[in-house]
């Protein structure tokens, strides 16, 4: 059965560069949230499912721990654009091993609270068997901008915009070329083959120069089961 992940808006825009697989991780500990949840807990998975959940391989142990590790020190800047402040902090606030059953025990940090609980509204969400598949980190975060905007069925964003909250900082993203190559590109082919959206993008252009990416989103056609289990699950978040 797919997991529902619901994040505020302000954190689907917030500025912080992960892995692939650290993407993978924060998205299955986001699903594990209910609607009821009142407060950030604990929660624990076993490492050899986890391993398979996040299509990571049996015996890949190592490199599974080193992201959970490295996940305590990232830092994510979310911008409260209603207050004109921003809040920098870390994904996790800890990550806890037992080693006589192979587990690891997994929380949020307490400052995220209010971007992942309790959400009414200003909120994208999206089942976590969308993003599992996508084997680029950048397809991840543009499908979750675009999933943002998917009622609206399109997204201008500013490239040097996107570059920041995608924290790109590498010169050679300087010439567009590059960037549409390495992240457009493989993000467009990535989504459409393996999401529920399809996306287009049309480059906006302030005299010579690409300056704005416009993406069309367009959901895809499913069986009608399919339609009437997801509508099912957005109605425990919004009647919307």
């Amino acid at each position: 059965m797919s997991e529902l992940i619901v994040k505020h808006n302000n954190f689907v825009e917030a500025n912080y560069n992960l892995t692939l697989t650290e993407l993978k991780i924060i998205a299955k500990l986001s699903s594990m949230i209910q609607k009821e949840d009142d407060d950030i807990t604990c929660y624990k998975f076993s490492l050899r499912k986890l391993l398979e959940e996040l299509n990571l391989g049996k015996e890949n142990y190592t490199h599974l721990i080193d992201s959970l590790d490295r996940l305590l020190t990232r830092i994510i800047i979310i911008k409260r654009l209603d207050s004109n402040t921003f809040l920098k902090t870390t994904f996790l606030s800890s990550t806890e091993y037992f080693l006589d059953d192979s587990t690891v025990e997994l929380s949020f940090d307490k400052k995220l609270k209010s971007y992942l609980l309790q959400l009414k509204n200003n909120f994208t969400m999206y089942e976590f068997e969308n993003v599992v598949a996508l084997s680029s980190s950048y397809a991840i975060r543009i499908y979750e901008l675009c999933k943002q905007y998917e009622k609206i069925k399109e997204r201008i964003i500013e490239i040097e915009s996107l570059k920041e909250i995608l924290d790109i900082k590498a010169k050679s993203y300087n010439r567009y070329d590059n960037f549409k190559r390495k992240v457009l590109e493989i993000a467009k082919r990535e989504i459409n083959e393996k999401t529920d959206i399809h996306i287009s993008f049309e480059e906006i252009k302030t005299g010579r120069k690409v300056t704005s990416i416009k993406f069309n989103i367009v959901k895809k056609e499913f069986e009608k089961s399919e339609i009437k289990e997801a509508e099912t699950k957005e109605k425990k978040y919004s009647e919307e």
